[in-house]
């Protein structure tokens, strides 16, 4: 049997909602990165296996990072279209 398609945001770069449940930061990023055009880089792979879970509706690549940095304790820098998401160091 053919697996069913089960990624819920194959058509948000159309519709501009995406939706993830436990969704690994890893393909929270593909889809960010398919859906505003950009390149994501995580600074540290096991960052991938972060779980996101979360609903946006229309809203700016800025206001979903803001969200992901947050939630995961992450800051964000950005050089033309790549985004690079580092975990922020405990300073004392």
């Amino acid at each position: 049997t053919v697996k069913e398609q089960t990624d819920p945001n194959v058509l948000a770069w159309i519709t501009g909602k995406m939706t993830f449940r436990e969704t690994p930061l890893k393909e929270v990023s593909q889809t960010l990165e398919r859906v505003y055009d950009v390149d994501i880089q995580l600074s540290e792979s096991s960052m991938g296996e972060e779980k996101l879970t979360a609903n946006f509706s229309e809203n700016s690549l800025d206001f979903v990072l803001q969200v992901v940095c947050v939630t995961f304790n992450l800051e964000r820098h950005r050089e033309g279209d790549t985004i690079f998401l580092s975990r922020i160091s405990e300073r004392e």
